[in-house]
């Protein structure tokens, strides 16, 4: 019970307390019957200093369900807007957190923890249920794969059941998730005050957010504080949607209420990993114009940094933001060309000109469809000027068109010669860059159907925590997971 007390007695502060109470209503969230484990995340236990074996026991699930709270916390819904199709959305249907509060890390940093699929809040309407079963595992999944590649993410702490039904789906046994991020602050807090044309709040808001996570705005050669922030948030934006780009990652619809104003990704929705390149790729055919289609992530979060400008219009002027927004395109072309050459095993500096290398090789790949993380995990075993090897025929393979692959793999060629890299150091470089497993539909599917069956048998979570292992390792072998 050592380790459950000294998780029982976090302190836990909530810079939220600080803003005016138009921000948030205090909230209890409902209370979950007889809840269980699914599964506790270790790699974010052990940054707290807990042994996951010695934590976990019903008062544990008990305290994470928020049956029971801890001493002095006093769980919190927030408020903001959303821009969905194109159009102002106010309340949001689907919005159903408990912000507890922050926690600090045994290294001194700070995470807010949020429990997920709480039914309603004050500012959501969720029609009475919980989250949605396949989403509430999907996302924590995804959390994990994310972050195993280095992408900037919310974080996964934990997963419990419950015996109700969940919302859109009905099915016993609905889950709650515990979340951590550095702050789930997002683009609709601003817009929801911009809107309501509460300017001190919004002030207040925008303070808040540069005292805490933006510092250095306020240093002494700023002309305008806002104006720096701004310019902060659309950096970290368009290198957080060139992360997405050169791993293969679709969010989903990226509306305005699902852009971090810290360059997270807030997974929350339907996500996917591209299998076969497909530019046109879209999970959501709700709307037939193809605006959250891969290949306009790009456009998209750019279109959100615009209608976050103008929530900040009273700040600065538009041609400062016009000035501002204006970057985002080389700032983004730039991060995605560094992380594309990086995934080819070619240096950018001193290759950063010769990018139609990957436009034409992406070209490829859309027009034939190939399998974007095979064929990148396979470059690997590449051999320079070795058309007969196995391993070249493997890739080429995967081609329909494999004379335009053949012209590709020319000019590949002499840019690896230019790096001067023994085949082993590239080998390492490219495995360790481009990951052998990712998370592909056929594994959500199975995560999905063995948490089923396990609380339909009320067996353990051992395949599906098994796969948790595997996600959050992507770039080693696993032949017993592999099987």
């Amino acid at each position: 019970m050592e380790n459950f007390n000294l998780f029982s007695q976090l302190r836990f502060s909530n810079c939220f307390h600080q803003l005016d109470k138009y921000f948030f209503s205090y909230q209890q969230p409902e209370p979950v019957n007889k809840p269980g484990l699914v599964h506790i995340n270790p790699l974010m236990t052990n940054q707290f200093g807990f042994d996951v074996k010695k934590l976990c026991s019903n008062e544990f699930y008990q305290m994470t369900s928020a049956n029971k709270l801890w001493r002095d916390n006093k769980p919190l819904a927030s408020n903001y807007s959303g821009r969905q199709f194109g159009e102002f959305i106010y309340p949001l249907e689907y919005g159903q957190e408990s912000l507890f509060g922050e926690i600090k890390t045994a290294g001194n940093q700070l995470w807010e923890l949020q429990l997920k699929s709480t039914a309603k809040t004050f500012y959501k309407d969720s029609k009475g249920g919980r989250y949605e079963f396949n989403n509430t595992i999907r996302e924590y999944l995804y959390s994990e794969a994310l972050a195993a590649q280095n992408i900037p993410t919310t974080r996964s702490l934990a997963m419990i059941f419950s015996e109700e039904d969940s919302y859109l789906k009905q099915i016993n046994n609905a889950p709650v998730m515990l979340q951590l991020s550095s702050s789930f602050i997002n683009f609709g807090h601003f817009k929801f005050l911009a809107s309501k044309h509460q300017y001190q709040q919004l002030k207040e808001l925008t303070d808040f957010v540069i005292k805490h996570f933006y510092p250095q705005s306020l240093s002494n050669d700023t002309d305008n504080i806002y104006l720096s922030f701004f310019y902060q948030v659309l950096e970290r934006t368009a290198k957080l949607v060139a992360k997405w780009q050169s791993v293969g990652f679709y969010y989903g619809a990226l509306n305005s209420e699902q852009m971090s104003i810290l360059g997270l990704t807030l997974v929350n929705g339907e996500h996917a990993f591209l299998e076969k390149y497909n530019r046109q790729f879209r999970c959501n055919h709700s709307e037939d114009q193809h605006q959250y289609s891969f290949i306009n992530q790009p456009s998209m979060a750019l279109w959100n940094l615009q209608c976050l400008a103008q929530s900040l219009s009273s700040f600065f002027s538009e041609k400062d933001a016009k000035e501002v927004l204006d970057k985002y395109e080389h700032i983004f072309q730039q991060e995605f060309d560094s992380l594309m050459f990086e995934k080819l095993g070619i240096c950018y500096k001193t290759d950063f000109e010769n990018t139609n290398l990957i436009s034409d090789l992406l070209s490829l790949m859309d027009a034939d469809k190939v399998d974007y993380n095979d064929f990148f995990r396979k470059l690997s075993s590449y051999a320079v000027y070795s058309k007969e090897s196995n391993s070249y025929q493997q890739l080429q393979s995967m081609f329909i068109q494999t004379e335009k692959f053949d012209l590709w793999s020319d000019q590949y060629d002499q840019r690896i010669i230019k790096q001067k890299k023994s085949c082993k150091y590239r080998k390492n470089h490219l495995n360790a860059t481009n990951p052998k497993h990712i998370l592909r539909n056929d594994i959500v599917q199975e995560a999905i159907e063995s948490v089923e069956h396990a609380l339909v048998e009320k067996t353990e979570f051992k395949q599906f925590n098994s796969l948790v292992e595997l996600l959050t390792q992507p770039y080693s072998d696993h032949p017993i997971m592999e099987e």
